[in-house]
């Protein structure tokens, strides 16, 4: 753990990208299994194994980069099912899913405010990387960056008041 004590280690076999719970008691992260790339939960305590984990995600999609809002039991996540990486939201428990990009882009890098009213995200929509912002339902989104270079990787400051996010301009 962070105080230096042991390590909690969870056994699976092909989990990446890993998000805490707001209560810390289960992780989300997305596997392969099966040849299938999915989302998955499981118990954040020490010797959790695949038996444990729980499937949100069940389809012939990719769906991969849960976030857990940092307020409530809701997942922001990228799937290919509507044919290219868009954002989705849901509940943890697989109800309430719902798109809130449709674009021919992609969409990537997701971060929830600290309040978890508004979601950062990369997009490509307009023929290069810029950081957008939307509110949780999809609503209201808006370019924040708008150059010729990469934007990527945008983060909240704990206030949620600043973002820091990576810019590749010389």
């Amino acid at each position: 753990d962070a105080a230096g004590g042991d390590p909690v280690t969870l056994d699976i076999l092909d989990g990446v990208q890993p998000s805490w719970s707001p209560g810390g008691h289960r992780i989300a992260y997305w596997g392969n299994y099966g040849g299938q790339r999915d989302i998955w939960t499981i118990p954040a305590r020490a010797g959790a194994t695949e038996a444990d984990a729980l499937r949100v995600t069940e389809d012939a999609y990719i769906d991969y980069s849960p976030v857990w809002s940092p307020v409530s039991n809701r997942l922001a996540f990228i799937s290919e099912r509507d044919g290219n990486p868009e954002l989705y939201v849901m509940d943890a428990d697989k109800s309430n899913v719902k798109r809130l990009t449709e674009t021919d882009a992609a969409e990537y890098d997701i971060s929830w405010s600290p309040n978890g009213q508004t979601i950062l995200f990369v997009s490509e929509r307009d023929g290069n990387p810029e950081i957008y912002v939307t509110a949780k339902d999809g609503t209201r989104q808006e370019r924040l960056t708008s150059n010729t270079a990469v934007d990527d990787q945008p983060v909240w400051s704990p206030s949620g008041k600043r973002i820091a996010f990576v810019s590749y301009l010389d």
